[in-house]
């Protein structure tokens, strides 16, 4: 059976096409900080965290997600454990990002013997 040139456009068509899908996909992580702004604006914390931790998962390179997670899940949760939990995370996470997140390092830390202070004197 013979190539026709119809069939070799076809074939480079898909390529190109491919090439371009690839070309625009993009991650989502400023559009779910965006609705995480709005949720705070609205005093909706428990949806900013959920739009801060979903940004940290499409950009990790970026800790600051996982800082305002902490923030604001630090004003909605009563709870000092689920906080603790968060700070750990933002905590181990910088850690492993270098000098230019050791500012999110030093502000964990702080917080996490705050809140394991407040847990002690609870007496869990």
């Amino acid at each position: 059976m013979r190539c026709t040139c119809k069939d070799k456009k076809l074939d480079s068509a898909t390529v190109y096409i491919k090439k371009a899908i690839d070309a625009h996909s993009y991650k989502l992580d400023q559009e779910y900080e965006v609705a995480a702004r709005i949720a705070v604006d609205k005093k909706d914390y428990k949806t900013a965290i959920k739009y801060y931790n979903m940004a940290y998962t499409e950009n990790s390179t970026k800790v600051l997600y996982l800082y305002q997670a902490s923030i604001y899940a630090d004003k909605y949760y009563k709870d000092p454990k689920l906080k603790l939990n968060y700070y750990t995370k933002l905590k181990q996470k910088s850690e492993s990002k270098g000098a230019n997140s050791q500012y999110f390092v030093v502000f964990a830390e702080k917080r996490i013997s705050e809140l394991k202070s407040e847990i002690f004197a609870k007496g869990e």
